[in-house]
């Protein structure tokens, strides 16, 4: 793998786990809300 490969994979899979975070934190926060509902 040369290095801008390499980069665009840093990149993508920042971008997955980012993701990943954003949806456990909005299912946390409809949890909190559900539960004070």
């Amino acid at each position: 793998m040369d290095y801008h490969q390499t980069a665009n994979f840093v990149v993508e899979a920042e971008m997955v786990v980012t993701e990943a975070g954003n949806m456990a934190a909005a299912a946390a926060l409809m949890e909190k809300a559900s539960f004070f509902a």
